[in-house]
C-alpha cells in the first residue's frame, strides 16, 4: 500500500463498531482512535443516529472535525451539535410515505431538523400504543418526541428520516411495497436492531446516505474524498465502504456487507476498530 500515507480523513460508525451490545464500548478502540489522530489523521463519526443520541457515546475524543449524522441526513459539530448541512425530504414525498403507513395502521417515526434545543427530535404519526424498542430508545438517549395524528406543515419541512420498528415479515414487505411504488426517489434499507428483536426500516430522501453525507464533509474540509478511511458493519454502511478507496467491514458483518468493503477486521468483542487503526497506521509507516 504504497500511497497509504495520503489518508487523511477517518470516518467510523457507531453502532456495531465503536458500539456493541448494551452499548458497550472498548477502551482499545478509542485508544486507537487517540493514535490516529496523534498520527495526523482526522476522525470522526459517521453514523445513522442523530447527534443528540450520539453525543454521549462518543467518549472523550477531542473530534476537530465535524461528523456524519442521520445516516448522512445531516452533518453536525461534533461537541455542540450545530448544524453545518441538512438534507430533508420534500413536504410532498413525506405525506405520501405517511400515507401509506397510515393504510397499514402503521405509526411511522419522523426524524425531525432541530432548530432549537427545545425542538422534539421525533414525530410518531398516529396514536397507537408505541413499539416497545421505540419506547426504550426514547427514554435510553433522552430525546423529545411528539405523538400526533397528523404532522403539520413546518414539521414536514424538517423531516430527515422516516422509519418504523416492526417484525421482520412486516418490515419486509413494506420495504418491497415502498421500493416499487416510489421506484428511485428514495433511500430505504433494512436493519436488524441491534439492541432489540425487531427490523427497523429506514426511508430517507434519494441521494442521502452515508457517502453522500462523507462527500459533503470533504467539500466542507477541502479534501480529496480519496483521502478518506472507512468502517462500519451494516447494510447503511455499505455505500461508505464500497466507495472509500481504504475501508474496513467488522468481522460481525453480514458476507454481503463484508464484499462491500476493501479489507475485514475484527468484530467490535475483540476490538476490530483497533485492529483496522493498527494496520492502517503499519501502513502508513511503512510508505514513509
Amino acid at each position: 500500500m504504497a500511497n497509504a500515507r495520503k489518508y487523511k480523513l477517518l470516518m467510523c460508525d457507531l453502532d456495531g463498531t465503536l458500539v456493541g451490545k448494551g452499548h458497550a464500548t472498548n477502551r482499545a478502540d478509542w485508544q486507537a482512535l487517540h493514535n490516529a489522530r496523534d498520527a495526523g489523521l482526522m476522525i470522526s463519526i459517521c453514523t445513522g443516529r442523530s447527534w443528540r443520541e450520539s453525543h454521549h457515546l462518543i467518549g472523550d475524543i477531542p473530534f476537530d472535525v465535524p461528523g456524519v449524522f442521520s445516516n448522512g441526513a445531516e452533518l453536525n459539530a461534533i461537541a455542540t451539535g450545530k448544524t453545518i448541512a441538512s438534507h430533508p425530504f420534500s413536504s410532498d414525498i413525506v405525506r405520501q410515505i405517511l400515507l401509506r403507513c397510515r393504510l397499514r395502521s402503521l405509526n411511522p417515526i419522523v426524524l425531525l431538523h432541530q432548530r432549537k434545543a427545545d425542538d422534539p427530535l421525533y414525530a410518531v404519526d398516529g396514536s397507537t400504543p408505541l413499539h416497545p424498542a421505540t419506547a426504550d430508545w426514547f427514554k435510553r438517549n433522552g430525546v423529545a418526541h411528539l405523538i400526533t395524528h397528523r404532522l403539520d406543515d413546518q414539521m414536514l419541512q424538517r423531516c430527515l428520516r422516516v422509519g418504523l420498528v416492526l417484525d421482520l415479515p412486516t418490515a419486509t414487505e413494506l420495504t418491497q411495497h415502498m421500493e416499487e411504488h416510489f421506484q428511485s426517489q428514495l433511500n430505504i434499507h433494512l436493519l436488524q436492531a441491534l439492541h432489540y428483536d425487531a427490523a427497523i426500516l429506514e426511508i430517507f430522501r434519494h441521494g442521502v446516505d452515508k457517502w453522500t453525507g462523507i462527500l459533503h464533509l470533504c467539500n466542507y474540509l477541502g479534501i480529496d474524498p480519496r483521502d478518506v478511511v472507512t468502517i462500519g458493519d451494516d447494510v447503511n454502511d455499505i455505500p461508505m465502504l464500497q466507495n472509500a478507496h481504504l475501508s474496513y467491514a467488522m468481522g460481525s458483518a453480514s458476507e454481503h456487507v463484508r464484499s462491500s468493503a476493501k479489507k475485514t477486521t475484527l468484530d467490535h468483542a475483540r476490538s476490530g476498530v483497533a485492529a483496522a487503526v493498527a494496520d492502517l497506521l503499519s501502513a502508513r509507516q511503512s510508505a514513509n
